[in-house]
């Protein structure tokens, strides 16, 4: 707790050094010190609230009075108020019904080893026996465009869950709206149990969105750290870089990194928290295929923790290898869930192809296509479906038998053009 008060109380130091020291003393040149506190405590309070979950009015409130004191009693007033107050929050949130977090004792390894689970028996309201997540009849729309159309969800321990489906389906609205970064026009969503929205459902999360940016000037290293301060139980900073395969990049500035070393990075930030579930949006994105095949070790690694995952990719061969659950999204609508063999079956297992002037009766199940001039017969039989049509008596050429695809049980899912 001292070291966590030290923490919080440093950051305060810095942050009125940049807000009151700083922009306030700009500000006040351009436009006038009352203007510029107005501009400061509005952009505090934006600055704060959705990191920090708290409603806005809350930093409203806390940035006008440390403004107030900087104007009235000068820089080093404002730094010691926001100081006290910061270890007073940490002190709070130490005893709230939640927490504290502790860490199960591990060996040393990667950075999922080690999982934090509270120390006491869940908060009345939480559920941290059942689902990860819930999403219950979830709606969603952006003007004319439903994003999301009654889509109901559950996350368990210890699943794998990708979710797929064309662009704008509705996967990163989906993740959105479970992570309390967006609410739903109707329905509701619980993260463990409670409003996602509150902090302390997400502090149990590793996140990977999919867009990521970096202060470019800042390094490998002390983005990790900095991440890894907003925990109580982070792993270790070595243990992150050598998973992800950035220890040769420690030392290098944001800035200068690659498109798939800022893509490995996210995903090391991901776990520095020792998350209980992972939300991961299009992962591997720009990954090469060796950093790639490390992901999915690590994603793997994970859940043989115990960990769960929520992820998204149109990556057909990465849902294949992960997932223990696919959820297929189209037009805001889930349309099919299940193994992958399942959603193989229930697209049809296998595709009959020929080519033949006139098709001899066939039973009613065999779906029926006509491409580029040969017809593609779809059938759960296709033994049986090539022995009908032999017995015919038809003249045909060109017979194959292939196996429907993951890929193209999904584009039969949701009725899109291969």
């Amino acid at each position: 707790m001292a070291a966590r008060s030290a923490h919080v109380a440093l950051r305060a130091l810095h942050e009125e050094a940049v807000w009151r020291g700083v922009l306030l003393a700009v500000g006040a040149t351009v436009i006038g010190r009352v203007p510029a506190a107005a501009v400061l405590t509005v952009g505090f309070a934006a600055a704060h609230a959705p990191a920090q979950g708290r409603l806005a009015v809350v930093h409203l409130l806390t940035g006008s009075c440390f403004t107030a004191l900087a104007l009235g009693f000068g820089l080093a007033a404002a730094m010691t108020a926001h100081a006290v107050y910061n270890v007073l929050i940490a002190v709070a949130l130490a005893g709230r019904p939640n927490g504290p977090i502790r860490t199960v004792p591990a060996a040393s390894g990667p950075p999922y080893a080690r999982l934090t689970t509270p120390d006491t028996s869940p908060a009345a309201g939480s559920d941290e026996t059942a689902a990860i997540l819930r999403l219950e009849n979830v709606a969603r729309r952006f003007g004319a465009v439903l994003a999301l159309d009654g889509v109901s969800l559950e996350l368990r321990p210890g699943e794998i869950v990708t979710l797929l489906g064309p662009n704008g389906a509705g996967k990163s609205t989906a993740i959105s709206i479970a992570l309390g970064l967006r609410r739903p026009d109707r329905g509701c969503a619980r993260l463990f149990g409670l409003d996602p929205r509150l902090a302390a459902a997400r502090e149990r999360i590793g996140v990977s969105p999919q867009e990521t940016s970096f202060p470019p000037t800042g390094r490998v290293r002390e983005l990790i750290e900095l991440v890894r301060a907003n925990y109580v139980a982070p792993a270790e900073t070595d243990d992150l870089l050598t998973e992800f395969g950035l220890d040769a990049l420690a030392g290098r500035l944001a800035g200068g990194l690659s498109g798939g070393e800022r893509r490995r990075l996210a995903l090391a930030l991901a776990f520095a928290g020792q998350p209980r579930a992972l939300f991961l949006d299009e992962p591997t994105v720009g990954l090469d295929v060796e950093a790639r095949r490390r992901a999915w070790s690590s994603i793997r690694g994970f859940r043989a923790t115990g960990g769960t995952v929520l992820l998204t990719t149109h990556h057909l061969d990465e849902a294949e290898a992960l997932a223990t659950r696919i959820v297929v999204l189209d037009r805001g609508r889930i349309r099919a869930e299940g193994a992958a063999s399942e959603l193989r079956a229930r697209a049809g297992v296998a595709r009959v192809t020929l080519e033949v002037a006139a098709l001899p009766a066939l039973p009613p199940e065999v779906r029926v296509e006509r491409i580029d001039g040969r017809y593609v017969l779809h059938t759960d039989d296709p033994d049986g479906l090539v022995e009908r049509i032999v017995a015919s008596g038809i003249a045909f050429s060109g017979l194959e038998v292939t196996r429907v695809s993951l890929e193209q049980a999904v584009l039969d899912l949701t009725g899109a053009d291969p």
